[in-house]
């Protein structure tokens, strides 16, 4: 049976271009660029997040910020708990700044999964800036991959 349409066709139709970052160890106690958006403004369909490599135990959480070319740095998540995170934790990024990343209960607790994680149903719009993960403790092995897919509302603009 022949296919038509391939996977990557349907992702581009459903979610736009897709940029991926590589893995990279967890900032210690600070800032890590992810993704700069130039050219002007994009509609975010997909963040996605990845552990590649399991956390060290130390106490830390992480949380998406984006840095726009013109006004103040805004979350776009909540600061979410990762201290013991397993490689394949997923973390998806709503644009809500009260929104743990990609969560789901598990005992009353919000926490990632490795299992699945929660797409958002809503997208949102990042100007022209940089968008990069924050970290409230220093994590000597937990390293993170990270997928944006995004459509472009201006002519020009772009993500890389």
């Amino acid at each position: 049976m022949s296919v038509l349409i391939q996977g990557d066709q349907i992702r581009s139709i459903e979610l736009g271009i897709r940029v991926n970052k590589a893995s990279a160890i967890l900032p210690a106690t600070g800032l890590q660029t992810l993704f700069t958006v130039s050219g002007g403004r994009v509609l975010c369909t997909l963040l996605l997040g990845e552990v590649t490599v399991v956390f060290d135990g130390t106490t830390n959480s992480l949380n998406v910020v984006h840095d726009p070319d013109v006004g103040a740095v805004g979350d776009l998540n909540a600061a979410t708990v990762c201290t013991s995170d397993i490689a394949g934790t997923l973390y998806t990024v709503t644009g809500v700044q009260a929104a743990l990343m990609g969560t789901q209960k598990e005992g009353g607790t919000e926490v990632p999964t490795h299992v699945m994680a929660i797409a958002p149903l809503t997208p949102f719009v990042l100007p022209a800036g940089v968008t990069k993960l924050q970290t409230t403790g220093t994590d000597t092995t937990g390293s993170t991959k990270w997928t944006m897919c995004y459509v472009p509302i201006d002519n020009g603009a772009s993500v890389a």
